[in-house]
């Protein structure tokens, strides 16, 4: 079972495509991720009725974290202290991570291209450089989403209590 931080992460990423996607004008991909994102919300919602009325336990843990580094707050980036705050924060995130992973393609097709030919040096090490950057950036997004969806759990489960 997920959490409710997984299942906004899901509607997150699951938006960001529909997004990329009605611009790309891929119908059938469109129709599919709109009923996947309605699916969601109706397991958001049921989450959030059951949890009100005492049905299932918010606080619950559905899965294993493997680690809490917090690199991101050295990037300014301190986790949202609200429910509302926490799906703006993980929609930026993925669109931020949707922008590093074209970024890593193109560095992948350039350092390929410099490989074939024979000015590797300087360039290839720039290149190359700038892709380990980009690969780091991608990593302290994840965490950073991480730590967000560890905020959603915990500010949903202490919302029940109150109820």
């Amino acid at each position: 079972m997920r959490t409710f931080g997984d299942m906004v992460d899901e509607l997150a990423i699951v938006d960001l495509k529909l997004h990329h996607f009605k611009i790309k004008d891929k119908k059938d991909a469109v129709e599919a991720l709109e009923g996947d994102a309605s699916d969601l919300r109706e397991e958001i919602t049921r989450l959030m009725m059951d949890a009100t009325a005492g049905l299932v336990n918010p606080q619950q843990k559905w899965r294993i974290r493997y680690h809490d580094h917090k690199d991101h707050e050295s990037e300014d980036q301190s986790v949202p202290e609200t429910i509302g705050d926490c799906i703006s924060r993980l929609v930026v995130i993925h669109s931020t991570y949707w922008q590093l992973q074209t970024r890593v393609q193109g560095l992948k097709k350039e350092m390929d291209n410099i490989g074939a030919t024979t000015e590797t040096t300087d360039s290839y090490k720039s290149t190359l450089e700038d892709f380990k950057d980009t690969q780091r950036a991608i990593d302290l997004q994840n965490q950073f989403r991480n730590d967000v969806v560890r905020q959603l759990d915990k500010l949903f489960a202490g919302m029940c209590q109150c109820l």
